[in-house]
Formats: structure tokens, C-alpha cells, sequence
């Protein structure tokens, strides 16, 4: 492989290493995004939404970066992009530079860690997003529909509705 191609593994692994801390960005922020949720800060909560919009915007401009990088690294080494997947460059550098080889598959590795990191905070986010909308539901069906005061029997045996008349639910 000719020397003239490394620094293009180089760019490589820096796209994939920039792409890594956004991921590594957006799991803490869906960390205190939950924070948040439990708090009811509902100001902060807006702000946040905010900066993972941004953090979003971020990883899609780095994803392309890294997907030129690749491609670049796929053209001049004359491998086809479509036969190959990112994992499996690391190995096209050994035997003939075994120290960026290691150095491009430890990128990877942390990328794919922070890549599944990501991915589980921001479940675990939505699913608390979702049992909160349930219960806010539920509170609001509690306070808008007219509640039946629990009915009991008096020392004497009778129907107490608490003071409205009772009705019965047979029709005679």
C-alpha cells in the first residue's frame, strides 16, 4: 500500500473520533434530559431540546464527513465502497502499518460503543417520556370527568350516596 494513502486513514479516523464525542454528547444529554423530566423544569427541558437539535444537526454533518472519508480512503486504495464496510479498513493497513491500523480499529471500537451508548439513553429517555405523557393523561381523564362519590351503607342499612339521591341502575 503506497504511503501516500495514510493520511487519508488519518482524516478517516479523526472523522469517526469527532463523530464519536457527539454520540458521547447526546447519551449525557438524554442522561440530564431525563433529570429533567423527573424535575418537571419544563424551561430547561425547552433549552435542551435545543441542544439536541444542534448535537443532531452535528452527527449528521459529521456522519457525511466520515462517509467522505471513506469513500476518499475506498478510491485511492481502488476498493470498491459498496464491498466493504467501515470495520473491515483497519485491515487493509496491517502488514504495512500496523500502528494505524490498531489506531483506526480503536476508533472504531469507541465509536461503535458510544454509537450503541447513544442509542440506549435515548431509549430509555422515550420510554420515560412515555410513561409521563400516561400519566399526565391520567391525571388529566382524573380531573375532568365527573368522579361518583363511593357509595356506603348507613348504621341502618341504607344506601348513603353522600348526599346526592341515589340511583339505581335497574330500570323498573
Amino acid at each position: 500500500m503506497l504511503p501516500s494513502i495514510y493520511p487519508l486513514f488519518d482524516q478517516l479516523a479523526e472523522s469517526i473520533e469527532a463523530e464519536t464525542a457527539i454520540l458521547n454528547s447526546l447519551a449525557e444529554l438524554f442522561t440530564a434530559e431525563r433529570k429533567l423530566v423527573i424535575s418537571g423544569d419544563v424551561k430547561a427541558l425547552d433549552r435542551m431540546t435545543k441542544k439536541k437539535r444542534g448535537l443532531q444537526k452535528d452527527l449528521s454533518s459529521a456522519a457525511q464527513a466520515t462517509e467522505q472519508a471513506m469513500r476518499a480512503v475506498c478510491e485511492t486504495a481502488e476498493i470498491d465502497r459498496g464491498r466493504i464496510t467501515m470495520n473491515q479498513l483497519p485491515g487493509y493497513l496491517l502488514g504495512n502499518d500496523d500502528e494505524r491500523a490498531c489506531v483506526l480499529a480503536s476508533r472504531l471500537e469507541e465509536h461503535r460503543l458510544a454509537a450503541q451508548s447513544a442509542g440506549e439513553s435515548g431509549l430509555r429517555t422515550q420510554e420515560l417520556l412515555k410513561k409521563s405523557m400516561g400519566y399526565v393523561e391520567h391525571m388529566v381523564r382524573m380531573i375532568t370527568q365527573p368522579q361518583n362519590p363511593p357509595s356506603t351503607y348507613s348504621s341502618k342499612g341504607r344506601l348513603s350516596t353522600g348526599g346526592q339521591s341515589p340511583t339505581s341502575s335497574i330500570t323498573l
